[in-house]
């Protein structure tokens, strides 16, 4: 994780980034905040183009196993994603709605400060 993405994840779940996780049966989420267990994604950008992963990004199916087994393991709890850039939030939710996610997931973006 870049010094960048662990800054905008301390802003996020306001506990320090690389040193603390909330952990669900074995399952990591960078938070828990406001009754929900918290994913934060940030600096993807970069990795985007035309609304489509670039060609040599290889993690789409690492990140929906991510998701799934925070949905499998929250057993009702809200979890949500936090993204940094809009266009990051709009791949991934259609990503997992594709993967069969669709609404088991909250999605928000909070731009960095």
């Amino acid at each position: 994780m870049s010094e960048r993405a662990a800054q905008y994840q301390t802003q996020i779940t306001g506990h320090p980034a690389r040193t603390e996780a909330y952990r669900v049966d074995g399952v990591d989420f960078d938070g828990f905040k406001d009754g929900a267990l918290i994913e934060v994604k940030s600096y993807y950008s970069n990795l985007i183009e035309n609304g489509q992963w670039k060609w040599f990004f290889s993690k789409q199916q690492n990140l929906i196993d991510q998701a799934k087994n925070q949905v499998r393991v929250a057993k009702g709890t809200p979890v949500r994603w936090v993204f940094a850039e809009a266009e990051t939030m709009a791949l991934m939710k259609k990503m997992f709605d594709d993967a069969g996610l669709e609404g088991m997931i909250g999605y928000v973006v909070v731009p960095p400060q």
